[in-house]
């Protein structure tokens, strides 16, 4: 018993020293907006239609939950239309059917097909373990607290095969879409995105345990979620990534600031750390006045410029990022200049989609105005 209390102090100072060396590097979360894969020009009220399939509903509801969020387009739910139940999915842009389009008021509406599959493999994995044998032999410890060495009673163990039963839950689930211009009748896009989930729940590594055996390295068969929840949960993925087919969306990511070099660099990291941006950028400006080559306060004032995410700021941000490269050599640097190239191009390409956008004449839709980014 003893032996194991050590084991368990030993393990937990071995895990704070990882935490603290692994949290040592100072992080900021920025967001941004990534523009839409296809741009949709003259679209700004869109009419979701029924989505075929057994999980047609359960993606429909997700991708217009998510789509609603985003506020990108003026929203039309037309699940509940006899017309249009009617219409196969491999007839939507059939010109027989533009009768069933004609009463929508929209600029387009979107149309979506969805497979999926889920299967549960069952099975035994052989695995070795410790087993008590009722009998005890004594044996000498040294107890870690008092430092005395004690006679203890030990019970003999035996090695021993056990059958321990698991689940292997796969799923899988596809969803295609067809945007169609109700103006022209054509098929503006078509998109398929895939969600796959496979997760093994009992067996060996269930029964065994996780890291040096004493944290869970396993989920326990009890854990085995229901169909539904897995494939709900393959739909929200879905849906995200159909929403970003078609609309700008927002992220997140960390990015580590340089907390090196002077004092207020130091100051300026812990500003941006707790969200004064302003105070933060104060600090690292206050430090290039004096020393205009200094490549860490280059670098965080390049992440709080890249912060705003607008266009003007982020090229300012790749000027101080090129800059940093310039006078300091480390990876966050060169990684900060791909970083930001891309964020250029995306602030590009969602200007010139909001530019179409406006430019587009407005339809009287059912509900209010159009909402964009």
């Amino acid at each position: 018993m003893e032996i194991k209390k050590f084991k368990i102090i030993l393990l937990l100072s071995f895990v704070g020293t990882l935490l603290f060396m692994f949290s040592c590097a100072p992080k900021a979360k920025l967001t941004a907006i990534k523009p839409a894969e296809v741009a949709m020009p003259g679209v700004k009220t869109l009419a979701i239609l029924p989505f075929k399939g057994k999980y047609g509903d359960l993606v429909r509801e997700e991708f217009y939950s998510k789509l609603d969020e985003v506020k990108h387009f003026t929203l039309q739910d037309l699940r509940y239309n006899e017309a249009l139940d009617k219409i196969q999915w491999e007839q939507m842009d059939d010109p027989r059917f533009v009768p069933a389009f004609a009463e929508i008021q929209a600029d387009a509406a979107i149309a979506g097909y969805v497979v999926g599959k889920i299967r549960d493999i069952k099975g035994y994995d052989q695995v070795q373990m410790k087993e008590g044998t009722g009998r005890y032999r004594k044996v000498k410890r040294k107890n870690i607290f008092t430092g005395k060495t004690e006679i203890v009673d030990e019970e003999i163990m035996k090695t021993v095969l056990k059958k321990v039963p698991y689940i292997v839950r796969t799923a899988s689930l596809t969803a295609s879409i067809k945007v169609i211009d109700l103006k022209t009748r054509k098929i503006l896009a078509t998109k398929q995105v895939t969600e796959s989930f496979k997760q093994k729940y009992g067996g060996k590594e269930a029964a065994q345990g996780g890291f040096l055996g004493i944290f869970g390295g396993g989920n326990s068969i009890e854990q085995v979620p229901t169909s539904e929840e897995t494939m709900s949960l393959l739909a929200q993925k879905i849906a995200s990534k159909l929403v970003a087919k078609i609309a700008p969306t927002k992220y997140t990511i960390e990015v580590e600031l340089d907390k090196s070099g002077p004092s207020y660099v130091k100051k300026g990291v812990k500003l941006a750390e707790k969200g004064d941006w302003e105070g933060a950028m104060e600090m690292w400006s206050a430090v290039l006045e004096g020393d205009p080559h200094c490549a860490p306060a280059l670098y965080d004032l390049g992440v709080a410029y890249e912060a705003r995410g607008d266009l003007k700021s982020l090229l300012k941000a790749k000027d101080l990022f090129v800059k940093a490269s310039r006078y300091g050599d480390k990876d966050i640097y060169i990684e900060a200049k791909v970083r930001i190239k891309r964020k250029i191009r995306d602030a590009q390409k969602l200007r010139k989609q909001k530019y179409l956008l406006k430019k587009a004449p407005e339809r009287r839709a059912p509900t209010g105005g159009v909402q964009v980014y």
